[in-house]
């Protein structure tokens, strides 16, 4: 029968891992949409080969097997939480074999909360968590055999000539962690020289093989593959290493406290403090621009609008990723100007050499049918990740495009790829059955807009500093393209040109409009007002509430640039609030 310790302290871990399983579901899915969209994990011998040929290959491997599932959030959330429980659980059969007492059971959830406050930083990957369960598996199992009847023994002979570089070869650096085990229970048995020598062989073993692969003795020693910069791996990888080993030593020397009271009052105290620095952590810039990616690749256009009014977007990639969700939504052009906006690179950011920013703005391109440039920054950005991982979503992305232009040679090569997957298969076979059959494309939504979009009559290279000429060039080749119009206008107005805004918003006339969007009236209101000084006259279609907006707005600033109210609602959404700063 389990007693009531044992019923009470998993009830808690169950609990625990639901909590987690619930945050990582609802607050942090954009974190984990982050690890899956760069890596492809392929269901083949080459791939399971490619990683188990370097050390703590296998951690890698198992860890990119599990975060696939990252595909389907909720899944990829349990089965993140059910690693946790795994954890913390073995953390805590290692404190009982030690002998601690039960009343710092709430100890136990120290190293796993390190871990997940570790883990807010999303360059952490996920291969760490399974060593970690991996070498506290071992110090349990060593612990057991130590303090055997012949356990000093045992260890001697398994640790020195199989254990340690074996665990070393198959989960990496995590092996210092056992190492240290082991020299601990040679102490305790008395036999401090043998522990010692086991420690140093660990460290050697690893040097040693800085002379056969092709990696420096720092990576070696680091871990290839626990961050995705190696280079500058964070001092917090070394804490939640060393807080797998060293916390449940120190509670076995801890007083034996079994007041459940005291038991209640601790794991308060442990999951308040986890609790605070793990969302203090998450809450940050980062975060919000990989929560804006995610929403973007689920074309959660309504919830990166409404995200948006809780909390202005300030960088180039926020706020040209509230602009993308308005022109899907119809409303770039009606509600441009109640939004942050730091000039044409709140349309277009400029290229930048890392692994998010381009992503996001490839998705501007191709819905906008700028297919190359759409390739071209999926391209970047994968060729930009650090481990040399491929991605299933770009690769998705840059098949399309190839699809598009009719590269079917190419786009096969990476079908193939991609049909070897587990959430990429279905959609890549279906594709590979449409590669030569122009009917079957032609009659796919997707491609006929990508086609009749796409610039077809002439090519170009891309210039960031002319993007009104790139779309330009857009809406020349399909006159209807509303959403190229819409970046045309407002390129132009975002970078205070009013010259060519007033050459191209005629070109409007070609786009189904009802009315005439809010920010071009404001805008014609405006300038007519500068040249006749009346309203009397005005030719175009404006309303009477979007007229006597502009004018009171107008009247206030001509009367004093400093009022009060002329940067709050409604009059800071007018689009002269921005023109005339």
């Amino acid at each position: 029968m389990m007693s009531a310790i044992c019923r009470r302290s998993l009830v808690v871990s169950l609990l625990f891992a639901a909590a987690a399983a619930a945050v990582w579901a609802v607050e942090y899915v954009g974190a984990l949409s982050y690890q899956e969209q760069y890596q492809l994990f392929l269901w083949t011998g080459g791939y399971f080969a490619s990683r188990i040929v370097l050390p703590g290959g296998l951690a890698d491997w198992f860890a990119e097997c599990l975060t696939q599932f990252n595909f389907l959030p909720a899944l990829g959330a349990i089965i993140i939480a059910a690693l946790f429980f795994v954890f913390q659980r073995l953390t805590w059969l290692v404190m009982k074999a030690l002998g601690a007492s039960s009343g710092w059971y709430g100890l136990s959830f120290v190293p796993v909360l390190l871990l997940w406050l570790y883990q807010s930083d999303p360059n952490v990957m996920p291969s760490l968590t399974i060593s970690l369960i991996a070498a506290t598996s071992a110090v349990y199992a060593i612990i057991k055999f130590a303090r055997g009847k012949k356990g000093c023994t045992l260890i001697n002979i398994f640790a020195v000539i199989i254990l340690l570089p074996l665990f070393y070869w198959l989960f990496g650096t995590a092996v210092y962690i056992v190492a240290a085990a082991i020299l601990i229970e040679t102490i305790r048995c008395k036999r401090p020289l043998f522990g010692l020598l086991a420690a140093v062989y660990a460290v050697a073993f690893v040097y040693a093989m800085s002379f056969v692969l092709p990696y420096s003795e720092s990576r070696l020693l680091i871990g290839l593959h626990y961050y995705r910069y190696p280079v500058n791996v964070p001092a917090m990888q070394w804490v939640v290493l060393a807080a797998a080993l060293l916390v449940p030593y120190i509670s076995a020397i801890l007083p034996r406290w079994r007041s459940v009271v005291f038991e209640i009052i601790l794991l308060i105290m442990v999951f308040a403090a986890g609790g605070i620095a793990i969302r203090n952590a998450f809450n940050d810039d980062a975060h919000e621009l990989i929560d804006y990616d995610y929403l973007v690749r689920t074309e959660q256009w309504d919830a990166i609008i409404s995200k948006a009014e809780k909390k202005q977007p300030s960088s180039p990639m926020s706020v040209s990723i509230v602009n993308l969700a308005l022109s899907q939504r119809g409303l770039l052009l009606e509600r441009l100007f109640h939004f942050f906006q730091n000039g044409g690179e709140g349309l277009f950011p400029a290229f930048s050499r890392d692994i998010l920013s381009p992503v996001s703005t490839a998705e501007i391109f191709f819905r906008l049918g700028m297919v190359n440039d759409c390739e071209r920054y999926c391209f970047e950005a994968m060729q930009s990740i650090p481990d040399f991982q491929r991605s299933g979503r770009l690769m998705k992305r840059i098949t399309q495009c190839e699809v598009a232009n009719g590269q079917y040679k190419v786009a096969r090569r990476y079908l193939l790829q991609l049909s070897r997957s587990t959430f990429y298969r279905k959609w890549a076979k279906k594709t590979l059955a449409m590669l030569g059959n122009e009917q079957l494309i032609n009659d796919d939504p997707a491609y006929v807009r990508l086609r009749g979009n796409r610039e077809q009559h002439s090519d170009y290279l891309f210039s960031e500093r002319e993007m009104d000429q790139m779309t330009g060039l857009l809406l020349m080749n399909n006159p209807k393209n509303r959403m190229a119009y819409e970046y045309l206008i407002a390129y132009e107005l975002l970078q205070r040109d009013l010259q060519h805004f007033s050459e191209y918003y005629i070109l409007g006339q070609n786009i189904d409009y009802q009315r005439l969007p809010t920010v071009i009236q404001e805008v014609l209101i405006g300038q007519w007002l500068q040249t006749h000084g009346t309203l009397r006259g005005i030719p175009f279609s404006v309303e009477p509430s979007v007229v006597n907006g502009t004018a009171d707005f107008l009247r206030a600033y001509m009367a004093n640039r400093d009022d009060a109210r002329l940067k709050q609602p409604p009059m800071c959404y007018n689009a002269w609030r921005y023109l005339l700063k």
